[in-house]
């Protein structure tokens, strides 16, 4: 789950505090800080690509609005090579701001076809069409997207693809021919903070940017200034690195030192606020002046690495925002797979005992993105199943735990209970809330 609800679901769990206690006591352990962010800073692995060192970071705060960067230089779209099963792919797509310029399309005279992906340091869209009246098409990106069945008209949806490996995808329509094109990331940001090809959007699922930092190839610290509008802010921040045992110092505000070992990754996000990140509660005005340092080991000097890449950047509740109480926040947007979502429905279901318990996605909303939060008790353990597509294990006798996937018009989430040391005293204790997002975009 790329989004920032991870922030008000965070803040859920402190909002009492920050209402009625002093800012140290309202804050999380820094060693239970470390140990969530490292768990959540998620990174793709590819080959690594040398950058020339030099230059001093690039620093931008931002108090009460947003540094915007001189756009770059344009270039045109190339137009598409003539048609896919009949049909003139865009020449661009627009994915959270970002546009995406058409690079290849394949199809075939059957119902599947398939594109290889080389290793790319940089995202790309993979949209669809079919020859025929039923738009129905299931894609499939191994490790990435378990088959989903969409129904979308031709090229008005598509999956998003992270940097990383080489990777297929491949579709298969319901009837008649079907047809793939691959689009590149292109020259347009949205608006921002963008440096050295990062940019930290103004706005992401409804947060807004309050200061952000990139840092010159080998640079490693940067800082910034930043002041807090409303009840929470999220840091959002990458390292790319090949120093093994690197160690990421964040400080931010009074908050204390937040500490994440075990080295950097090797892709540099164009996007940081898609990815995983920390969260405090904050009083609106707070100082939360945020530097970011990297060091070699967890006491040693500054890294030494002319490959480093850094980058972070603070996200705050806006001043009306609320935050709610332990058992999860469903906010009304979200963004996943490069997509922004409503919340469309939802479900909750308490006393669920050792066995299967299914709930059905609406049958008016096309594709869903569907998110469920889980609370088990001592003993307990559930599998999420998605459209029978066997997805995460939650264990229980730990706080709410949450998980997602993009499902199909009508899929089913099935949560299969099973282990619990006394499932009647469990029945009390477990709950669900299963949510469902429409796309928006």
């Amino acid at each position: 789950m790329n989004s920032l609800d991870d922030l008000r679901t965070t803040l859920g769990h402190h909002a009492d505090h920050a209402d009625h206690a002093d800012h140290a006591d309202a804050t999380v352990g820094t060693s239970a800080r470390a140990a969530a962010v490292h768990q959540r800073v998620r990174v793709v692995r590819r080959r690594r690509r040398a950058v020339a060192a030099g230059g001093v970071a690039a620093v931008l705060a931002v108090v009460g609005g947003v540094a915007l960067l001189p756009d770059a230089a344009r270039q045109a779209a190339p137009e598409p090579a003539g048609t896919v099963v009949g049909l003139t792919p865009p020449a661009q797509l627009s994915s959270l701001g970002f546009t995406y310029d058409w690079t290849q399309s394949a199809e075939t005279t059957g119902d599947r076809v398939s594109v290889d992906l080389p290793a790319s340091d940089h995202p790309r869209l993979v949209s669809w069409a079919t020859s025929g009246d039923d738009d129905r098409v299931t894609i499939t990106v191994p490790g990435l997207l378990d088959p989903v069945a969409f129904g979308d008209a031709d090229f008005t949806n598509w999956v998003l693809v992270p940097a990383g490996d080489d990777t297929e995808v491949e579709a298969v329509a319901a009837g008649g021919a079907v047809g793939l094109a691959v689009y590149t990331l292109g020259e347009e940001r949205p608006a921002g903070v963008t440096s050295q090809g990062v940019t930290f959007r103004e706005d992401v699922a409804g947060l807004e940017l309050l200061g952000a930092a990139v840092g010159e190839p080998g640079e490693a610290e940067v800082s910034y200034g930043a002041t807090a509008t409303g009840r929470g802010i999220a840091l959002k921040f990458f390292c790319r690195s090949a120093v093994p045992n690197a160690y990421l110092h964040i400080d931010t505000g009074d908050k204390g030192a937040l500490l994440s070992g075990g080295g950097c990754g090797d892709v540099v996000p164009v996007d940081p606020a898609s990815a995983g990140g920390a969260a405090f509660p904050t009083k609106p005005g707070e100082d939360v002046s945020t530097t970011l340092r990297v060091t070699e080991g967890r006491n040693g000097p500054l890294v030494d690495d002319p490959t480093l890449r850094i980058g972070i950047g603070t996200y705050g509740l806006a001043a009306g925002d609320t935050v709610n109480g332990p058992d999860g926040y469903f906010p009304d947007l979200r963004e996943d797979g490069g997509h922004a979502w409503r919340l469309a429905a939802r479900a909750s279901s308490s006393g669920l005992g050792n066995g299967p318990s299914d709930t059905i996605a609406p049958d008016d909303l096309g594709a869903v993105l569907a998110v469920v939060g889980i609370r088990l008790g001592d003993g307990c353990r559930s599998r999420v199943e998605w459209d029978g597509v066997l997805g995460d294990l939650v264990m229980g006798g730990v706080s709410s735990q949450s998980t997602s996937a993009v499902i199909a018009e009508r899929g089913t989430v099935t949560l299969r209970v099973s282990g619990c040391d006394d499932p009647l005293d469990a029945q009390s204790q477990n709950r669900a809330d299963v949510a469902f997002y429409e796309r928006i975009d």
